[in-house]
């Protein structure tokens, strides 16, 4: 009896070891597939487009839902009458954003349990003619408000699966720009290894 009672706790040990390697082999992302991003436009453009993507292996059968949202603050510049010179407003608003729902990628067209998520949104500058010399900072009301600066400070990236976020990344700067692969220090979530 007692052999037996050995034996079978030796086999669930033997289990669990060989379950090890199971778990660890989960969601994670390919060599080239961490989470990066790209922004398209300037701070001179009245529009900048934030567009994200990774490459996720080791996936179950549950559909990706994937999110990119931003942040970003609008300077107006104002033309001072009679003589047309520009000046910065001192007040900053910020960004619209525009077109952040999530995109789902459905599990039958992952390949051998790999997906690549990806996910946009714009950040749009209101007209000038939307905007008051009051808000844009001009020093007063007879200032033209003209022009804009539109700066983007923050992009977050988001992955889940079913009720699982396998990865979040959010970067913070005064005028993120051009391209970008998020940092490991910038993400959370058990896709990150």
């Amino acid at each position: 009896m007692r052999k037996l009672g050995i034996i079978a706790v030796l086999s669930l040990m033997a289990l669990a070891l060989a379950a090890v390697p199971a778990l660890a082999a989960g969601e994670h992302f390919t060599k080239q597939g961490f989470p990066k991003c790209t922004i398209t436009g300037t701070t001179a453009s009245t529009d900048r487009t934030v567009t994200c993507t990774s490459v996720l292996a080791g996936l179950g059968n549950e559909d990706l839902t994937t999110t990119t949202s931003g942040e970003g603050s609008v300077t107006y510049f104002c033309g001072a009458p009679g003589n047309g010179n520009l000046a910065a407003g001192q007040n900053k608003s910020p960004a619209t954003v525009s077109g952040g729902e999530p995109t789902v990628t459905p599990s039958p067209e992952f390949k051998n349990g790999k997906a690549t998520a990806t996910d946009s949104v714009i950040l749009s500058a209101p007209a000038p003619s939307d905007v008051s010399p009051e808000d844009a900072g001009c020093q007063n009301d007879n200032w033209q408000v003209v022009g804009t600066g539109l700066s983007i400070t923050e992009v977050t990236y988001t992955v889940e699966q079913g009720d699982v976020t396998l990865v979040e990344c959010t970067r913070t700067g005064s005028n993120l720009q051009g391209s970008f692969t998020f940092k490991k220090s910038e993400c959370t979530g058990p896709a990150v290894r």
